[in-house]
């Protein structure tokens, strides 16, 4: 079993998919499967490879979790339902801040997110990192 997971650099979630499929091939016994990562430098490499986002895992050539196609592929975040996401102005509510301080935690690096297309309508909040986020300012690690 070939297993590929693409991905481009800059990418905030890439890892923890690498991760969480090694922790499952590994409950299933199926650790001999051949892990690759593959970065998606351009959109040109993401047309031609047909890379809905990242990450986007295949095994066998076939992605897991399949999409239609598209008439254009770009190097954009890949939103799965794993997980509840939540907007700018959602962490700003939850947390009782100005939706401008989220944003400057996010352009510090002190807060995880993903965005899944041009501007800044399209950034999210996984609920993982807002947790993890609160949880070390809570304990005064941020």
């Amino acid at each position: 079993m070939r297993v590929k997971v693409l991905y481009f650099e800059g990418c905030p979630t890439y890892l923890k998919a690498e991760k969480t499929l090694r922790g499952v091939l590994a409950r299933e016994d199926a650790e001999e499967a051949d892990v690759e990562l593959v970065a998606v430098n351009t959109d040109k490499e993401a047309q031609r490879l047909r890379f809905p986002g990242s990450p986007t895992i295949r095994v066998d050539g076939e992605d897991l979790f399949p999409v239609p196609d598209q008439a254009e592929y770009a190097l954009v975040c890949r939103m799965y339902a794993t997980q509840e996401y939540w907007t700018l102005e959602e962490v700003a509510e939850r947390l009782k801040v100005n939706r401008r301080t989220v944003n400057r935690w996010v352009e510090d690096g002190k807060l995880t997110a993903v965005k899944f297309a041009p501007g800044r309508e399209h950034i999210r909040i996984a609920e993982s990192d807002l947790k993890e986020f609160v949880d070390q300012h809570r304990t005064g690690q941020g």
